[in-house]
């Protein structure tokens, strides 16, 4: 064997014996390393980028010869594995310490270990993409059945095609997934040095799942925003129309090229005054001035209007202003709920005149027992002076108060005890005598959801329950 040739066993990745070149190599590494492998491969990474990452990378049984890169310095390295036995083989020619830098352009020991040890994939190719150096993150990235692992050659893991035309300009590529793993993304970066490319690739997965969550988040708000029936109206923070659903359309009968060329906030409303889609503001201006008022600066601004347009629909019209300076209209077609109010408005005032113009007291005390409803009739059989039998008093006030006024009767136990569902019969009518001398007739029914109807009259008015038939004549 050659005396300068440089021998070492390893058992796992711990040296067991060394050649004197093999110690005097050991000796002259400089650095901080884990294993006595590790510190192998960063000394002899500049010259052989290909030995592996760790010697229980190899088979069981397995001889490799890795040629150098260095061309004219050492002879081809040789690696022989045999049942968690490592040797490694160098014969070199007498040259300077392996230590130095093969060649003036060659990279420092120090900055190829920086290199191997960088996290990002890196690896320089020449023409035809033949990967002729590798770090240990790109290596990483190896499938477990490349059939590369062999013989000692560095596979590309990229398609070379790819990478040609990235010059300086980052470019995204993935890796397919191996055994069950994730698709795995990376911004590579290209540079060229003569006839070889240098490249970094950033990994990019959580960039790629935020991204892909946001696109799903954006689809998710868009088909939502689709079946609105509301009308939605987002401008940019150039006060630009950006985001609109198909509800604008029919609620603004705007055109939708005019949409599309987004329009300005105030072309947009001009626009909506132009075809009377919005009434006319009695201060045009001052109404523009306050459209314009709505920003971020004033997070608790808001624009609220109920338009009536001429053709009897009713919009209710809400602006917010954005944190991030978009602006945010809500334009709803409320004509439905505003009819349904009136309505029941007219209903409500027919059922309050009805009522005012009956001679027996009407009390309503809803499921809650609270007085809710009451008529003139009633005021003039329980004086108004009565505060208790009045303002919103509860049945059980109530009847204590009506007990004040009258001669002692049963009949208040028995109607305390129907209206707090103590019994399922109602009380018989009763004619009660008021203290003052008058007479008064009295009934009570529970009507459909729990209210309670007390109708009061005066003993020559007979009063019925409303589900008793009519008295007849005797």
């Amino acid at each position: 064997m050659n005396p300068d040739a440089i021998c070492i066993l390893f058992s796992g990745e711990t040296m067991s014996d060394a050649s004197p070149a093999g110690q005097k190599l050991f000796a002259e590494a400089s650095g901080t390393f884990r294993t006595d492998w590790e510190k192998l491969r960063a000394t002899l990474a500049p010259h052989f980028p290909e030995i592996p990452l760790s010697p229980m990378d190899l088979e069981d049984t397995i001889s490799l010869s890795l040629p150098p890169v260095t061309d004219g310095l050492f002879q081809p390295l040789i690696i022989e594995s045999h049942k968690g036995q490592t040797r490694v083989l160098l014969a070199r020619e007498p040259q300077p310490s392996l230590l130095a830098a093969p060649t003036s352009a060659a990279p420092d020991t120090r900055l190829t270990l920086a290199a191997d040890l960088s996290p990002c994939p890196t690896w320089c190719a020449r023409q035809g993409g033949r990967v002729v150096w590798a770090n240990r993150a790109y290596l990483a990235l190896r499938p477990p059945n490349c059939p590369s692992s062999k013989d000692g050659e560095i596979p590309s893991l990229f398609d070379p095609r790819l990478l040609s035309d990235t010059q300086m300009r980052p470019q995204r590529l993935s890796l397919a997934p191996q055994d069950n793993q994730p698709e795995r993304w990376f911004e590579i970066t290209t540079t060229r040095f003569g006839d070889e490319t240098l490249h970094h690739a950033m990994p990019l997965d959580e960039v790629i799942r935020a991204e892909t969550l946001q696109r799903s988040f954006v689809q998710t708000l868009t088909k939502t925003f689709a079946n609105l029936s509301i009308g939605l109206a987002i401008f940019d923070r150039d006060k630009r129309l950006a985001l609109f659903n198909p509800a604008l359309l029919d609620l603004t009968a705007l055109p939708v090229d005019f949409l599309t060329s987004r329009p300005t906030m105030l072309s947009f409303f001009d626009a909506m005054r132009d075809i009377q889609t919005m009434p006319e503001p009695k201060d045009f201006k001052a109404w523009r001035q306050n459209l314009l008022s709505i920003n971020s600066t004033a997070p608790n601004r808001e624009f609220l209007e109920t338009w009536s347009l001429p053709g009897g629909q009713t919009y209710r019209v809400t602006g917010r202003a954005q944190p991030d300076g978009t602006l945010a209209f809500l334009i709803e077609d409320i004509s439905d709920e505003i009819s349904l109010t009136r309505h029941f408005r007219e209903e409500l005032g027919q059922t309050r005149a009805i009522l005012e113009h009956l001679h027996q007291g009407v009390a309503l005390f809803s499921p809650s027992g609270k007085l809710s409803l009451r008529n003139a009739a009633y005021d003039t059989v329980w004086p108004s002076a009565d505060a208790a039998l009045t303002e919103n008093a509860d049945i059980a006030q109530a009847i204590a108060g009506w007990r004040e006024l009258c001669a002692p009767t049963p009949f208040w136990a028995e109607l305390l005890a129907y209206t707090e569902r103590r019994t399922a019969s109602p009380p018989e009518m009763c004619l009660l005598h008021r203290k003052d001398g008058r007479l008064i007739s009295v009934v009570a029914t529970r009507l459909h959801g729990g209210a309670c109807l007390l109708l009061f009259g005066s003993p020559l008015l007979p009063v019925r329950a409303p589900k008793e038939a009519a008295l007849t004549a005797p």
